[in-house]
């Protein structure tokens, strides 16, 4: 099972949980695959840091707003 099998199931448990995507895999085909299961957010590996921490607090604030 990957992560993005079970995102739904984390969304039926948790309505509100936000999920990030971290592949080691990545292509354009993953990405959207992933986006459109619903994942928040995406991110390749090698991950940096920088990058985490961004998408978190956008989406952290992003959500603070609804």
């Amino acid at each position: 099972m990957s992560g993005l099998d079970i995102r739904p199931g984390l969304k039926q448990i948790q309505p509100n949980i936000a999920v990030i995507v971290i592949t080691a895999f990545g292509s354009q085909e993953v990405r959207s695959r992933a986006l459109e299961k619903g994942a928040d957010g995406y991110l390749e590996k090698p991950l940096q840091l920088e990058e985490l921490k961004k998408l978190i607090h956008q989406m952290i604030f992003s959500k603070s707003k609804v």
